[in-house]
Order: C-alpha cells, then sequence, then structure tokens
C-alpha cells in the first residue's frame, strides 16, 4: 500500500519499518530477521529489532513519584516497558508463595543473558530493587468494548480473574491477614470459580484493593501497582444513559485502589495521549519529560536497526529518509519516528 514510485530498497524498509510481516531476509543469508508483535517482554527481548529499554526503570525511580502517569499514542511500546518494569519489580515465588531464590529466577536470567544495560550499568541499583517488590498487574483492556453499565460489570469479572490468576498461591498460603480469616471463597469469586455476580457493586468495587490488601499481608511490604491502559474506558462505545455512570464507576475503583497508601506504595499507570481525559485520582502526577525518551523509536535508534540487516550506507540513509517522511509526526524534545515500529517491542 506504500508502493507508489518509491524504489525497492524503500519499500522493504517501510516493511520493515512497521513489520507486518515476521520473518523476512536480511543481507546477510545466514540471518534471519525476526519480529514479534507480542507486548510479552520475555519474547521482545529476543527480537532482532529490540532496543534495550532497561534504564527507564531505574529513571522512574529517580523521579521519586508516588504515582506516575505515562502518556504516548498506540504502538509507543507501552504494554511491554511496563511487563519489562513488571518483571524487574515482582517477588518471584513459588506455588505456596515463598520467595524464591533470586539469581535462579527465569527474569533475573532475562536481564543477564541478555545484557541489559540496567543489570551490567548500575549492579547497585539492580541488586537493590530486581524481585524486591509485591506487585499488582493490572490491564484495562477489556474496557475496549464496554457500552453499558451491565457490561462494564461483566467485563470487571475478566480483569479480576486475570489479575487474580496471577497470585493463586495466596490460596495455598500460611499467611496472617491482620489477625483475619482469609475469604477464601471471595478470593475464589473474583478468580473466576464461583458465580462473579453474586457481588454487588461494592464487591466489585473493593475487588482490586482486597487483592492489594493481601499481597501487602503476605509479604509485609507496600504493593507496588501498574495499570496498562488506565484511560481504555474513555474511548470505549458506552450509551449515552450509562456513560457518566460507567465513568464515575471506574473513578470510584481507581480511587479506592491508588488513593490507599496503607496497602500501595507506588503505582505506575500508561494511558494514550489522544482519548481525552478520564477523571484520574489526585495524587497521580505525570512522569518527567525525560521518561519520553523510553516510548518511540528515536532518530539515534533508528539506523542502528536498519544497518543491523542493511550492509550499504546508502541504503540505509534512502530507507531512513523513506520511513521519516512516512511515519514523523510525533515530537517529544527531539524528533521521533513512530507507527507500529516500536522501540522495546521490534
Amino acid at each position: 500500500s506504500h508502493s507508489g514510485g518509491m524504489d525497492s530498497n524503500c519499500r522493504l524498509m517501510l516493511l520493515a519499518s512497521v513489520l507486518q510481516v515476521y520473518s523476512v531476509q536480511s543481507s546477510n543469508p545466514q540471518k534471519q530477521i525476526i519480529a514479534t508483535e507480542s507486548t510479552n517482554f520475555k519474547k521482545v527481548v529476543k527480537s532482532f529489532f529490540f532496543v534495550d529499554k532497561s534504564m527507564l526503570i531505574r529513571d522512574l525511580f529517580d523521579a521519586n513519584q508516588e504515582f506516575q502517569e505515562i502518556l504516548a499514542g498506540p504502538h509507543f511500546g507501552k504494554s511491554t516497558n511496563l511487563d519489562m518494569i513488571r518483571r524487574f519489580l515482582n517477588i518471584n515465588v513459588d506455588k505456596e508463595g515463598s520467595p524464591l531464590d533470586i539469581k535462579k529466577t527465569s527474569n533475573y536470567k532475562l536481564f543477564e543473558t541478555h545484557g541489559l544495560t540496567l543489570f551490567y550499568n548500575d549492579k547497585y541499583f539492580f541488586n537493590r530493587n530486581f524481585g524486591k517488590y509485591p506487585v499488582l498487574h493490572i490491564d484495562y483492556k477489556p474496557f475496549e468494548v464496554v457500552s453499558s453499565f451491565d457490561h462494564m460489570l461483566r467485563k470487571y469479572k475478566q480483569i479480576f480473574s486475570s489479575t487474580y490468576s496471577q497470585h493463586k498461591y495466596i490460596l495455598k498460603a500460611n499467611t496472617s491477614f491482620n489477625n483475619r480469616e482469609f475469604n477464601k471463597t471471595l478470593f475464589e469469586t473474583y478468580l473466576g470459580f464461583y458465580n462473579f455476580y453474586d457481588l454487588d457493586k461494592k464487591g466489585v468495587k473493593n475487588g482490586l484493593i482486597y487483592l492489594a490488601s493481601l499481597l501487602f499481608h503476605h509479604f509485609n511490604k507496600s504493593v507496588i501497582v501498574l495499570i496498562d491502559d488506565f484511560d481504555m474506558i474513555n474511548i470505549s462505545p458506552v450509551n449515552a444513559k450509562d456513560r457518566s455512570k460507567v465513568l464515575e464507576f471506574v473513578r470510584s475503583v481507581n480511587n479506592v485502589l491508588l488513593e490507599h497508601p496503607q496497602f500501595v506504595g507506588r503505582a505506575v499507570v500508561t494511558g494514550s495521549v489522544w482519548r481525552g481525559r478520564t477523571p484520574w485520582p489526585s495524587r497521580v502526577r505525570v512522569v518527567p519529560d525525560s521518561i519520553g525518551q523510553y516510548y518511540g523509536l528515536s532518530s539515534d535508534e533508528l539506523k542502528p536497526l536498519l544497518h543491523k540487516f542493511v550492509n550499504n550506507r546508502t541504503a540505509v540513509e534512502e530507507a531512513a529518509d523513506c520511513i521519516v517522511a512516512t511515519y514523523s509526526g510525533h515530537l517529544h524534545d527531539e524528533e521521533w519516528y513512530v507507527d507500529r515500529s516500536v522501540p522495546s517491542t521490534r
């Protein structure tokens, strides 16, 4: 669809830049270019198109904000970077919730074996923070299709099930929950084992903070909350009659979770710049401009990627010009070129 008057080299580079294919032949016949559409950092880091953004984690900590909001357009690597953050911070446990030896975990080996910058450039920060926090990772992507208040409640069932399933070890853990008896039935209801619709609106509203409280008591440590697509409800096709009620309910769920310092110590949430503004909790602040370098693909990162599979310098320059002309349009302090070419994912 981009052919027009472009020569074949330019078309090849455009094809590679938007990664509409999963495998193409490089100029080196011994090497095949493998791309991935996944947002799973474990898969992405193995991609030929991977660009190391691991220093983002330290910069977020250096910002020293309890609640941080990251806004960027689609395909800027928000979900992948959030998964990277989760893998770095999360306490890895066995089936009964006991912490594993950090250096033997797959997440540790992910940072070590792939030579990620954070692992080798700041050992002190890495060793002090890797695998040391209970993490509550929530994805609001299911809200994308919400059409009514009842539909929203059904989507919460999906969100809760996905979130609680990451912490099934709680069911087997021998944890003292502030001298209160653990409500196994309630946990399994959120997990999806029992009829979710037995929960009233209060039960739905407290679903996420309840899990945060369990994690806090299990690890005896404040929870870090990561929420992807935090403002997704803002673009959902909710009918006019229910829209204000839906937005208010989602905001109330977020407020109960994010404005509860007893259990939640820090939160990082992502959203899209052009979805409008869902009412955010009062304590959420936009991250410093320096964080922007970790989202999107900068001009300094573009040509090294092209050099990986094109040896001719002239061809690289021509390809870069084509990509810039076609996909430029997002600016953040310096020039960035993004369409579907995401730094951490491709």
